[in-house]
């Protein structure tokens, strides 16, 4: 399609490719770019406009592909993760390829361009460009006609910034895990030694809000009778374990809180169709700060009782009728856990969902009694997952050519992606037989994080150079 774009402009609808313009001088105003034949027609409408334009003439174009011809977009950066993404360093516009890449300008001179979020540091660097039909050899002689110059170092974000949320895991195979945001995980833990993989102790980043961690709801976490049990280190009042904010009215499940343990719960009826008043019970001991506590609440719908324990001892108990099961309003109740944890004082571990009330022999304090596998609705050591293969991995394309007559051996310097040198003594010239011919070196199948790194360093006089940088992502199924 063509228009005025201040001079004569186009769009390429069938690349996608943005905006071109051919300089020099000024379409009409009214459309007087005229495609056909093979030809661009461009009869002078501007013998009444005073705009100064170099050349005031009608003209015809015909189409040379060889011809360099750059674009710009108002695309915006969508802030997703990068797919495929061509930087073109020193060029003057943008321009997409034929395997569809979409190469921009590195920094974006040839008009608007999406932002690629680059960060660029080095010493004395600088940009230099030839015209490409300049270049004598070699695939994508646009890109590499010109060249960023120097011991750079390239620093590209490849996935959007999310919130770390840290993925703690079920030790009850199938079930959910803790997911837990402003989170770390601490050494100072009595853990489970039992166990190939060490264990921590979670607790809030030393940021400044507080921890967030919660189990999302699963059949099995709400049964008639119950027992919580968990190690904890509090020196300020949280609540461990609270399932009401996934009830109606709060007025389901219970919370286990405070420094003094208590426990409060909701059962259901007599009717069964709803819940009785909350019930309440409490210890009234303060736990030891800095010291790891056991504390556990049971209740059995058969008998109709709760308990409170505190390192296997009761610390509290309350009777109810009997044959009244715990009310929840959802079969799938979510589960939050360390409520109001803020810094390293206050931490919980071990924490363990059984469907029974325990007796005290079977609790994790004692084991004097193992518990039924059936039994065991969740149990969390706050054990991180084994490491999953990732799924993504990338493959890099840089784009060399040697702009000036420098000989084989003249210009060496290596390529370190993340830490480690991919390509050892780079020799521009020698590689592509000679300058003004490109070169496109691929590392691929390479693992990276959020961002990619790659630094240039020299081994001689000359500083070392590169004129593209593509990165692919590949989905390995």
């Amino acid at each position: 399609i063509t228009f005025r774009s201040a001079a004569a402009g186009y769009y390429d609808l069938t690349s996608d490719s943005g905006t071109g313009n051919l300089g020099g001088f000024r379409s009409g105003c009214t459309a007087n770019l005229i495609p056909a034949g093979g030809i661009l027609n461009a009869p002078d409408y501007t013998r009444t406009c005073t705009c100064s334009y170099q050349n005031q003439a009608s003209l015809a174009f015909v189409h040379m592909p060889e011809a360099e011809m750059w674009t710009f977009t108002t695309y915006k950066n969508d802030d997703k993760d990068v797919s495929n993404l061509g930087l073109n360093f020193g060029a003057p516009g943008d321009r997409r390829a034929k395997d569809g890449t979409y190469w921009i300008d590195y920094p974006s001179v040839g008009g608007p361009s999406p932002d690629a979020r680059v960060k660029l540091s080095g010493k004395d660097l600088r940009y230099r460009r030839i015209h490409s039909s300049l270049l004598e050899a070699g695939e994508l002689p646009w890109v590499a006609s010109s060249v960023l110059e120097g011991e750079a170092e390239i620093n590209l974000p490849l996935s959007k910034k999310t919130a770390v949320v840290m993925e703690l895991e079920n030790l009850v195979q199938g079930r959910n895990p803790i997911l837990a945001s402003r989170a770390k995980l601490y050494d100072d833990s009595p853990g489970n030694t039992e166990n190939a993989r060490p264990s921590g102790s979670l607790g809030q980043n030393n940021g400044k809000e507080a921890l967030e961690a919660k189990v999302e709801g699963y059949e099995g976490l709400a049964p008639a009778s119950i027992s919580v049990e968990l190690k904890v280190r509090v020196n300020s009042d949280i609540d461990y374990v609270d399932t009401r904010g996934s009830g109606k009215d709060k007025k389901h499940g219970f919370v286990f809180d405070n420094r003094k343990a208590r426990v409060r719960y909701f059962v259901a009826n007599e009717a069964g169709d709803n819940n009785e008043k909350e019930i309440r019970i409490e210890s009234g001991k303060g736990l030891k700060k800095d010291k790891w506590t056991h504390i556990a609440f049971t209740y059995d719908a058969v008998k109709g009782r709760g308990a409170l324990y505190i390192n296997g001892e009761l610390a509290g108990e309350h009777q109810g009728p009997a044959n009244r099961a715990l009310w929840w309003d959802n079969n799938k109740p979510k589960y939050e856990l360390a409520k109001g944890a803020k810094g390293g004082n206050n931490l919980i571990d071990e924490l363990r969902i059984s469907n029974v009330s325990l007796s005290t022999a079977q609790l994790l304090c004692n084991k004097d009694e193992a518990v039924p596998a059936g039994n065991i609705a969740g149990h969390w050591n706050m054990r991180k997952p084994r490491e999953k293969a990732g799924k993504e991995r990338y493959t890099i394309q840089l784009v060399f050519a040697e702009p000036e007559d420098v000989k084989a051996g003249g210009r060496v310097f290596d390529v370190e992606l993340d830490g480690t040198v991919q390509i050892e003594k780079m020799d521009v010239a020698g590689e592509a037989g000679g300058p003004r011919r490109s070169i496109i070196k691929t590392i691929d199948n390479v693992s990276l994080g959020n961002n990619l790194r790659l630094k240039l360093n020299s081994h001689g006089k000359l500083p070392p150079i590169l004129s593209g940088l593509r990165i692919t992502r590949k989905v390995v199924k």
